[in-house]
């Protein structure tokens, strides 16, 4: 989900969205540092304009190519759900279902681990829309300890209540769930909407 340069950013203190964002801003002041010193070159005036344009853009297309920007980093896009598990924690939570063998499922190990290291005071909780007890070891093994794994008594409830969509991200409080995103709409907006809400 992100690069080294982006994760030094977010290390450094930046928002999740403005660690997204300032390398795109970077690449652009590149390219019109670029633009103005291309404007020397003693050429025909559409060959100039043309070499001039390809010099300004040519940083951002690059840096956009190898790590893209997507619609859920600028909007956060959260869905409503109808059905919860039984027993939602009381205490305010960001809780993850997952599917196991889910690669996507598997992606959110390292992002969890990051959000933990830049805000200990989140506390997040996977919940398990199966009984594989393989799958619960895998993530219990890879997980911290400070992140729970469970497998709710009835792991349906969990498919319906992410409504199929792994992984599904839920903000609750007061075994209530406040928000919740579905991995397509999870993006830097979502993520900071998290860390204000700890």
């Amino acid at each position: 989900m992100y690069n080294a340069l982006e994760s030094f950013l977010i290390d450094l203190g930046f928002s999740w969205t403005w660690a997204k964002l300032s390398p795109y801003l970077g690449t652009l002041l590149i390219g019109y540092w670029v633009f103005n010193r291309l404007e020397r070159l003693v050429i025909k005036n559409w060959l100039k304009y043309t070499v001039m344009g390809i010099g300004f853009c040519l940083p951002f297309l690059t840096y956009f190519a190898f790590y893209p920007i997507y619609a859920a980093d600028l909007v956060s896009e959260s869905f409503e759900t109808k059905t919860t598990v039984d027993h939602l924690p009381k205490q305010k939570t960001l809780a993850i279902v997952i599917l196991p063998g889910c690669p996507y499922c598997i992606e959110t190990i390292e992002l969890s681990k990051k959000m933990l290291r830049n805000n200990a005071k989140i506390k997040i909780q996977y919940l398990l829309a199966s009984e594989d007890q393989e799958g619960y070891l895998f993530f219990r093994k890879k997980l911290p300890k400070a992140i729970e794994v469970k497998i709710p008594k009835n792991p349906l409830l969990c498919m319906v209540m992410a409504q199929g969509e792994f992984p599904s991200y839920f903000l609750i409080a007061q075994q209530k769930v406040v928000k919740a995103w579905h991995n397509t709409h999870f993006g830097t907006k979502a993520l900071d909407e998290i860390n204000s809400f700890f």
